[in-house]
C-alpha cells in the first residue's frame, strides 16, 4: 500500500525570533515564542506550523472552539483609517499635554 497525502488549506508561520527578555526551555516543554525548530524536535514532527486552517467541523450544536477566522482576513490590513485617526489623536494629545506640563514644571 502506498502512502497517501493529505491536503491542508491554511496559513503557515515561519516562527518568531527570540529575544533577551524571553527564553524557551524545550527540555521542560516551556515555549514563550514560536521556535519552529525546537518545537519540531521536541514533538518529533516536521518543521511546519499551521497557524490557521480552513477547517470545518465543530463541536456539538455547531459550536467550534477556538473560533476560526476566514483565511482572507490574513490578507487584510487590520488598522482601518478610523483606527489610525484615533491613534494619531491619542499620541498628539499626549505630546501636547506633555509639552504643556514640561513648560509649567521646568520652564516657567
Amino acid at each position: 500500500a502506498g502512502a497517501r497525502g493529505q491536503r491542508v488549506e491554511g496559513v503557515l508561520r515561519k516562527g518568531e525570533a527570540g529575544n533577551r527578555f524571553a527564553t524557551n526551555d524545550p527540555e521542560r516543554g516551556r515555549f514563550v515564542y514560536l521556535d519552529v525548530d525546537a518545537l519540531a524536535e521536541r514533538a518529533g514532527t516536521s518543521r511546519v506550523v499551521v497557524y490557521e486552517t480552513n477547517g470545518g467541523g465543530g463541536g456539538e450544536g455547531g459550536s467550534q472552539w477556538p473560533a476560526h477566522r476566514p483565511l482572507s482576513s490574513f490578507l487584510d490590513f487590520y488598522v482601518q483609517p478610523s483606527t489610525h485617526l484615533v491613534y494619531a489623536a491619542t499620541w498628539g494629545s499626549l505630546c501636547g499635554l506633555g509639552s504643556v506640563l514640561t513648560y509649567l514644571r521646568f520652564l516657567r
